[in-house]
């Protein structure tokens, strides 16, 4: 049952490669190669899990890459699950463990302000800061379920003049000289545990503690801490899933002085009106380096006061989306505090049922609030149409027209930005074969006024570019299974600007107005 010997084996294998060179290879500050490279093996059978992957960016040596991997085993005894090498840990609201999804807001207007994930799940991710490397533990008993884990690893920082962390280092690119001296600059340990308490009618309560250490001071940032003394945070939390309702909710602190908290209600009106609220406080201060609740920022040591509703009507002919999210951000370090408001509608219809029709409409004002009434303003619109038509069975056909207008009080500067693009996709799954292609149209002023548009890439992997300026751009998509346990897929896609010269800022700029990528990767399963 327990045996180590794998009856199921999984490799991924990508490589991409920018086709111009950038100015870092042209002047020699790239100590790697021009092509990227990632390679994923996951071994598998009755209790056991293996896995390992190893990832290099462009221009970063092989001896630079990345490597993590762990091996698990699951239901041994009162384990529910062991894991041995680099996982990561989601549980409650985020408050002291989370999983490093983005802020944004979206569609889901009442299911987004509650944080789901799997407690413990072994690494299998190229993100380069947002792990535990060492060993957790998860166990039931009876009513209680318990996890434990210790970790101990590098971090990559940069480091100012007085040797303080100023930041840590996110990006994972460790192509030059300077880049290079971030590489595992800092030390941490960390411990942790949480005990989740099931009370009946469904209502289930949990207590946690992290301890954190490093061995160099921080400065005021992300995280502030003094290597003689370690970071501990505690909280506790509940979640009470109603038939109508769902109430759930997590405080938590560092010095039982000042108390962050995460909660809210969703609740059902009728068969098809559902609500949501949620309410957020994060004290001045409060941090773990884990921690990325329901907010705005994901920088919650800065403070932030926060109010959010959500609505969703589903009838028989059309489902409605909206929410209204207000925070406020207090002042730091002698800066003004700030505020935030953002409100969204999205309408989804189907005229038929081959043809679906999709609307939106987000606006979100941020204010500097100065000490007189001409506060600093930016305010910015979006407006976005999509069809989406099911041409047969096989291909489907999809539009889009986006537009954003940006205003800036008190200068009263404006922009405005569209974006256009038409989606062909043929899908034969009998056959194994899936080709898209897409070309897209855009003209927007400046990054200020950038669109995104979430594109398709080779199997398991997705990308959302920022476009800006104007110009055009298009990328294909073929995927093929080969045989019933190898798939091959390919991207190329490429960017073309007019009035430019050059195209990126600085060691990634490149000479002309026209950017292409390349992507290939070969998926085997036995």
């Amino acid at each position: 049952q327990y045996s180590f010997i794998p009856v199921k084996f999984e490799s991924r294998t990508r490589t991409e490669k920018r086709i111009k060179e950038s100015k870092g290879f042209n002047e020699g500050k790239f100590v790697g190669g021009r092509s990227s490279s990632y390679q994923r093996i996951k071994l598998s059978g009755g209790q056991t899990e293996a896995s390992v992957l190893f990832e290099k960016d462009p221009g970063e040596s092989a001896a630079n890459g990345f490597i993590t991997g762990s091996v698990s085993l699951k239901d041994v005894g009162y384990f529910k699950r062991i894991v041995l090498g680099d996982f990561s840990i989601a549980a409650d609201q985020g408050l002291v463990f989370a999983k490093n999804i983005t802020s944004s807001k979206g569609n889901d207007a009442i299911g987004q302000i509650k944080k789901k994930g799997r407690i413990i799940a072994p690494n299998t991710s190229a993100d380069e800061l947002h792990y535990f490397r060492g060993t957790a533990l998860e166990s039931f008993f009876d009513d209680f379920t318990v996890i434990g884990f210790y970790s101990e690893r590098k971090l990559s920082a940069s480091v100012n003049s007085i040797g303080e962390v100023s930041s840590l280092y996110a990006s994972g690119l460790f192509r030059n000289t300077t880049e290079l001296t971030k590489r595992n600059a800092i030390a941490e340990k960390t411990a942790g545990t949480r005990v989740g308490i099931d009370l009946g009618a469904d209502l289930n309560i949990s207590l946690t503690y992290l301890r954190v250490r490093y061995d160099r001071h921080f400065a005021q940032g992300s995280v502030i801490t003094d290597m003689k003394q370690p970071l501990n945070a505690g909280s506790i939390a509940f979640d009470f899933p109603g038939r109508s309702f769902t109430v759930f909710g997590q405080t938590a602190s560092n010095d039982v002085k000042n108390f962050s908290y995460s909660g809210g209600v969703i609740t059902s009106i009728s068969k098809s009106l559902s609500l949501s609220y949620h309410l957020r406080h994060f004290a001045i201060g409060y941090n773990t380096p884990y921690a990325r609740p329901f907010g705005e920022k994901s920088n919650i040591a800065e403070g932030e006061d926060g109010n959010y509703v959500g609505l969703a009507y589903n009838s028989d002919r059309f489902l409605l989306n909206g929410y209204y999210d207000r925070a406020v951000f207090p002042a730091v370090d002698n800066d003004f505090s700030s505020l935030s408001a953002e409100s969204f509608i999205s309408l989804e219809y189907p005229l038929t049922k081959k043809c679906e029709l999709y609307f939106h409409m987000k606006n979100k004002v941020q204010s500097i609030l100065g000490i007189d009434n001409e506060n600093d303003v930016r305010r910015q619109t979006n407006y976005r149409f999509e069809s989406c038509i099911k041409v047969s069975r096989t291909f489907t056909l999809t539009n889009r027209i986006e537009s954003v207008n940006i205003l800036f009080a008190p200068s009263s500067k404006k922009e405005s930005g569209l974006l256009v693009f038409a989606d062909g996709s043929y899908r034969e799954n009998n056959e194994g074969l899936r080709i898209k292609l897409r070309l897209i149209f855009f003209d927007s002023p400046s990054y200020d006024s950038r669109l995104y548009q979430f594109e398709s890439d080779v199997t398991g992997n997705y990308s959302n570019p920022p476009l800006y300026g104007k110009g055009v751009r298009w990328y294909m998509v073929f995927g093929y299974e080969l045989f019933n346990d190898i798939v091959c897929s390919f991207k190329y896609s490429e960017t073309k600007k007019l009035n430019v010269l050059s195209m990126g800022s600085g060691d990634d700029e490149i000479v002309g107005n026209r950017d292409e990528h390349l992507a290939l990767q070969l998926d085997f399963q036995l």
